[in-house]
């Protein structure tokens, strides 16, 4: 276990993570990145569009660009951000949606755990250099205040309908977790 404290071992793990995902998880023909993978990188689902997996993304490749890993690595973050604005996002009702089948949503209610990824990611590509996420940054997190945060429990809601109608009433520990994780990358 040790070994996973030492900074040389770390690098060449993330190197290792950059170089298997680079080659095949950018979606060409639909946009954003490619979700559902098998352990030896085959895509098993080639329409699977899940928020959270595109925000891991974003963060590794943006975590690429702090390490100074590719130049390149923008462009791959500007690609999954643009895909997440243009499928993930309800411009009805405010927030993102969890998962789409290539550009249909088939998963519609509200996540503090998803919007939290979105919030860390957009911060991470933030320091990285990918300057234009500001507004969305302090546009999620508005969301997250407004609509997701319980104050009657002062923790976040883990899950409302997509129109906020039906909330859950489960307070998780999973979703606050992450939003102090997006909270202090923010």
């Amino acid at each position: 276990m040790s070994k996973y404290r030492e900074m040389q071992f770390i690098k060449e793990h993330a190197f290792q993570i950059f170089q298997f995902y680079e080659p095949i998880c950018k979606d060409t023909e639909n946009g954003g990145f490619f979700c559902a993978y098998n352990d030896d990188g085959q895509i098993y689902d080639k329409k699977l569009k899940d928020l959270v997996s595109a925000c891991r993304f974003n963060l590794n490749f943006s975590y690429g660009l702090l390490l100074n890993v590719k130049e390149e690595y923008r462009d791959l973050i500007r690609h999954g951000f643009e895909f997440i604005e243009m499928v993930h996002r309800d411009n009805v009702n405010g927030g993102y949606f969890q998962r789409a089948s290539g550009h249909i949503v088939e998963i519609n209610n509200k996540m503090t755990y998803v919007h939290a990824f979105y919030l860390f990611s957009l911060s991470i590509a933030f320091l990285a250099g990918i300057k234009e996420v500001e507004s969305h940054i302090e546009e999620v997190f508005d969301f997250l205040e407004d609509k997701m945060w319980d104050p009657k429990y002062q923790l976040y809601l883990d899950e409302c309908s997509h129109d906020f109608r039906k909330i859950h009433p489960y307070r998780g520990q999973n979703s606050n977790m992450h939003m102090v994780e997006a909270l202090l990358g923010a």
